[in-house]
């Protein structure tokens, strides 16, 4: 949120399940929303709303079982046109296990190519994976140069024994999808 507002991006909104607990928010010229028990039962209260939503580092939470319902809770809730950006630990990348075991929190592990079919299930379109950014300071370029054969011993084991989409083999997924003209397909049946 605060990057949108620092863009000048207008009717920016958020939502937290807890954000009595972040009280700085408040101060804030954004309109926040409160995640009462999940995050696909908040966005159905909210079709064709929004433009863009931006969800870092929250889809490895949520549980398998869960995931078509979240997929298309997202595309619902997106106007047409709209924009999902994702961020998630890639799991081709130099410290998969790590990035899915170190916390009891994550639910699942994502690679470009499940996540671009996840998406493509729940009826997004132009589905694009970014890497990560580039290095900028002379720390950053540094640490990018200490972490060069790791993501190369990643790319190359992925490609010769993994089903790797997209060719992004860093320590994260950054993904885009677009609400197409598809109807979304929300169902209960899928919660």
């Amino acid at each position: 949120m605060a990057a949108c507002l620092a863009l000048g991006y207008k009717n920016v909104s958020g939502a937290e399940f807890a954000p009595e607990n972040k009280p700085y928010l408040k101060n804030w010229n954004v309109t926040l929303h409160k995640i009462e028990s999940d995050i696909g039962e908040f966005l159905a209260d909210h079709p064709g709303e929004f433009d863009f939503i931006h969800m870092s580092h929250v889809i490895e939470h949520i549980p398998k079982y869960s995931l078509l319902w979240i997929g298309d809770a997202l595309y619902r809730a997106l106007k047409s046109g709209g924009m999902l950006f994702l961020r998630t630990p890639n799991m081709e990348g130099p410290c998969a296990n790590s990035s899915y075991y170190v916390t009891l929190a994550h639910e699942y592990g994502f690679s470009g190519s499940n996540l671009r079919a996840l998406l493509l299930v729940c009826g997004f379109d132009d589905i694009r994976l970014y890497p990560s950014s580039q290095p900028r300071g002379l720390k950053q370029k540094f640490g990018m140069l200490l972490r060069w054969p790791f993501l190369a011993e990643s790319r190359v084991r992925n490609r010769l024994f993994g089903v790797n989409y997209g060719g992004v083999f860093d320590g994260e997924l950054i993904a885009t999808g677009r609400r197409g003209q598809f109807p979304p397909l929300f169902d209960e049946k899928y919660r």
